[in-house]
């Protein structure tokens, strides 16, 4: 009895660390394509990228990265279509 015992612990553990290598590399992309668009800054995505391998803490950072995202693309709206364009906008554009 005592081996399928440690087969289990053992299936159980290498499923596991695989789930959450799997979602923390995708998470990790997400964090690292918002840093190099300039959606979050080196620091914040440092930590959220290495929260993304933590269990539970990668929920709680993906909820906040969706969040902050959101938040931002909805600023940038509403900031074009009052007609307050900022420089990144004006140069993305080629208007100055």
């Amino acid at each position: 009895m005592l081996i399928f015992t440690w087969l289990v612990t053992f299936t159980i553990i290498v499923v596991d660390v695989m789930t959450m290598l799997l979602t923390g590399i995708n998470g990790a992309a997400a964090v690292s394509k918002c840093c190099k668009e300039g959606l979050l800054s080196r620091n914040t995505a440092f930590w959220m990228g290495i929260a993304q391998f933590v269990y539970c803490v990668d929920v709680v950072c993906a909820v906040a990265l969706v969040c902050t995202i959101v938040g931002q693309e909805h600023a940038l709206k509403q900031s074009y279509n009052t007609g307050n364009m900022s420089i990144v906008q004006t140069e993305k554009d080629g208007v100055e």
